[in-house]
């Protein structure tokens, strides 16, 4: 009697851990992300842990983990957030807690990336303890996610300087263009103004000298070309490269600053899920300037077309009246002749900087 009650007994566990393991694993739910989607370098943003349970019973046991980006530090990493260590595969978060029936727990970790890139959560599993606590049971898997850092700014006095000549020169030619886009109406000629600002149409129409009349209020127009096509050795590829991503995203936030609408167009590829990169139309605020920021922090050291293709397209689309800076490692001299024809279809001047010659 004694065996049949304890094997009676052996069967009901075994039965309610079976039945607790499936429903704990369909009750559970988690995944892991970051606050963010795109940072600089150093600063601050947080891994996010939610834990769910949907059932009407505690689980006792549950664990979430992720592999995270090697180069990832902690500044603040305490017990309360999650535990962290790391290994020859990476490093890893793993959180364990209990959870009461109906019941959202969320867990954050601060962290943050030293360098500009593209940085996922990778293997991150679900887990649950069953009615024994003998095994885990992986519920269903949660999503993952993504962050991208942006490259540093640059820090140089010639770049400046360079970019204040180039923006006062455009503002200064807003006068002396002819540019039909410009023109308001019309006001008696005084003979001060160059002949070709006269307007032969009103001169007619009223029987008097009559001269085009500008609005010079208009900010002048620019497109950033950002360029990766450059014969480099393999030694200095990469730090050429950084230093124009920097500056690229230097020379936009200087535009932003200016109230200058401009474009943004370049040849670099860039990898994961992101939109319109190569070409970025005109625009200015947050979201024009964060699309850009996103694509130099996904970008790699390979192009999509030779740097002649950029300028003659550029070219071909050339507006008269919108300068243009072109970010690039050093070019050769055949490279430079391609500038030329950029400068006689818009009629303003095409401000050079280049990665690592100090701008």
């Amino acid at each position: 009697m004694t065996l049949l009650f304890f094997a009676v007994l052996a069967a009901l566990a075994l039965l309610a851990q079976q039945w607790s393991a499936r429903r704990a694993a369909q009750a559970l739910t988690g995944r892991v992300g970051f606050s963010r989607r795109l940072a600089d370098p150093g600063q601050p943003f947080q891994i996010v842990t939610v834990l769910e349970n949907r059932g009407r019973w505690p689980l006792g046991f549950a664990r979430v983990q992720a592999r995270l980006p090697r180069e990832m530090e902690f500044p603040e990493a305490g017990p309360t957030a999650g535990r962290v260590h790391r290994d020859q595969w990476g490093t890893w978060l793993s959180t364990t807690l209990y959870l009461p029936p109906r019941q959202r727990l969320t867990r954050r970790l601060t962290a943050s990336l030293p360098a500009r890139g593209r940085y996922r959560l990778r293997d991150a599993s679900v887990a649950v303890g069953d009615f024994l606590g003998l095994a885990e049971h992986l519920a269903p898997p949660c999503a993952g996610g993504e962050i991208v850092i942006a490259p540093r700014r640059a820090r140089d006095a010639k770049l400046e300087r360079m970019l204040g000549g180039f923006l006062g020169e455009m503002s200064a030619r807003q006068f002396l263009l002819e540019d039909p886009i410009l023109t308001v109406g019309a006001r008696e000629y005084t003979g001060r103004e160059p002949r070709r600002a006269i307007s032969w149409t009103q001169t007619a129409r009223t029987g008097r000298m009559m001269a085009k009349q500008y609005d010079h209020t208009r900010q002048p127009l620019v497109t950033v070309l950002l360029n990766t096509d450059a014969k480099l050795p393999d030694a200095r590829r990469g730090e050429l490269l950084e230093g124009c991503f920097s500056l690229a995203r230097t020379v936009c936030e200087a535009l932003e600053q200016q109230k200058v609408e401009y474009r943004f167009c370049t040849n670099a590829a860039a990898g994961g899920p992101l939109g319109p990169w190569a070409e970025v139309e005109s625009g200015l605020g947050a979201r024009h300037l964060e699309q850009i920021l996103e694509g130099l922090g996904r970008a790699d050291y390979s192009c999509t077309r030779p740097f002649a293709a950029l300028i003659q397209k550029e070219a071909v689309r050339a507006e008269l009246g919108r300068g243009c800076v072109v970010v690039t490692p050093p070019l050769a001299e055949n490279q430079k002749a391609a500038l030329d024809r950029l400068r006689a279809r818009t009629g303003c001047p095409v401000c050079v900087l280049e990665g690592g010659t100090g701008a």
